[in-house]
């Protein structure tokens, strides 16, 4: 279009509807930045960082955003943010350099440009039973979904709808409660870091 910055197809699932989802070759996959950089090394719950507005701690409301430092596998919840002093302060104690490149929680090498994150599609063949170790309840749910896990260290979790477009997503080692009070009514399946635990489904009432 007129506007067009690159002059490249993202690739959107249906743009026409307003679905800006990435097509799994969409260019735009690992393609993005970072919101923020370290300002210097360090290690442990507070992390110094160029621009503490990008980001929220939940406001004492809800849970702070999940952030992902670069060439870091896992997440982890920002607790609380001092916005005068561009500190974060996070869920699990973390090392770092000096200018490393900090996000929402990403999959792949790098984050995604445009406002949803690429995630493969969840396909018929992994939806399984219950199994030790990852377990959901209540099931069926109208309002509260509980996932119960036993890993040694965190994970993240995945919901997906049935067209297997990522509604919800949380990092955790032990327990997650997800808020789906929101959510329409249907079957979903929820999905963890570790592929050794199959795709799980649960109910929507």
């Amino acid at each position: 279009g007129p506007h067009d910055l690159w002059n490249i197809d993202p690739q959107f699932i249906n743009a026409d509807e307003f679905n800006f989802h990435l097509q799994n070759a969409s260019p735009c996959i690992d393609a993005g930045t970072y919101l923020a950089r370290t300002t210097k090394a360090g290690s442990g719950l507070q992390i110094p960082i160029t621009d503490a507005k990008i980001f929220i701690d939940g406001f004492g409301i809800t849970h702070g955003d999940s952030i992902q430092l670069e060439d870091q596998a896992h997440g982890v919840e920002i607790t609380q943010i001092d916005y005068a002093s561009n500190i974060i302060t996070v869920s699990q104690p973390l090392s770092w350099e000096s200018g490393v490149g900090i996000s929402t929680t990403y999959l792949g090498t790098a984050p995604d440009m445009g406002a949803f994150e690429f995630s493969p599609l969840v396909s018929a063949i992994d939806r399984l039973v219950d199994t030790v170790g990852f377990k959901l309840y209540p099931n069926p749910t109208s309002d509260v979904l509980h996932v119960i896990m036993d890993m040694d260290k965190p994970q993240r979790i995945e919901i997906f709808n049935y067209l297997g477009i990522m509604v919800r997503q949380e990092t955790s080692r032990e327990a997650a409660v997800f808020d789906i009070a929101d959510l329409p009514t249907g079957v979903y399946f929820v999905r963890c870091d570790n592929s050794n635990l199959p795709v799980q489904r649960f109910v929507k009432s």
